[in-house]
């Protein structure tokens, strides 16, 4: 799969308030949580790859830059989803990327063939952001060409990118691989899941 005119962003900035301390170095199968995901994307060839973190974590942040994420800072987790958005979008447009894919690090079971899926469906139009759905629910991981990064640079909250998804193409995927980790029962049923055990619904 070529992608190499794709920056990759991992989200990881965020506050974890839900979960009661810093989700993203939990223990998931032996590696922090927010470790999964990044691996995931290191493998495929993104042109180039940015995690936006919270600086105060300074084990994630170790386990990224092994991974070859350029770090962007964001020292202020509680404004939002909406301004790691944007500082990664500021980044990513300090390079030559023709399109910029987005997941959360608190997702580890998005595959690699979901990416590609979600790659090749932006192919078919490049013009538009691309995103995953699941049960009729659009959510990330999504591809955001740049015609659209400006829209991103100015968006508040923690609603992320949700209104520029109302109109994207979509791509398919088995919900189980959606899952996102916001609370201690959220991670006990992941792990069971990693050994073998079906997702239950508070997933």
């Amino acid at each position: 799969m070529a992608c190499a005119d794709i920056a990759a962003v991992l989200l990881a900035a965020g506050a974890g308030t839900r979960f009661g301390r810093n989700k993203l170095e939990a223990d998931l199968g032996g590696a922090m949580l927010g470790v999964h995901a990044a691996r995931t994307v290191a493998t495929m060839g993104f042109g180039r790859t940015f995690a936006v973190h919270d600086p105060a974590h300074a084990g994630l942040a170790a386990e990224l830059d092994a991974l070859g994420f350029a770090l962007i800072d964001n020292a202020a987790p509680e404004l939002g989803l909406s301004h790691s958005l944007a500082l990664a979008t500021k980044a990513a447009g300090e390079t030559g990327a023709a399109a910029m894919l987005v997941l959360l690090a608190d997702m580890p079971f998005v595959t690699a063939a979901h990416l590609a899926a979600l790659i090749a469906a932006w192919r078919a139009q490049p013009d538009r952001v691309t995103t995953s759905t699941a049960d009729g629910v659009r959510m990330p991981p999504a591809i955001f060409p740049r015609g659209v990064w400006p829209a991103l640079r100015v968006l508040s909250g923690d609603q992320g990118a949700r209104s520029l998804l109302r109109d994207a193409a979509t791509v398919t995927g088995d919900v189980a691989q959606f899952a996102d980790i916001d609370t201690p029962g959220n991670l006990a049923a992941a792990r069971a899941f990693r050994i073998g055990v079906p997702l239950r619904d508070s997933l």
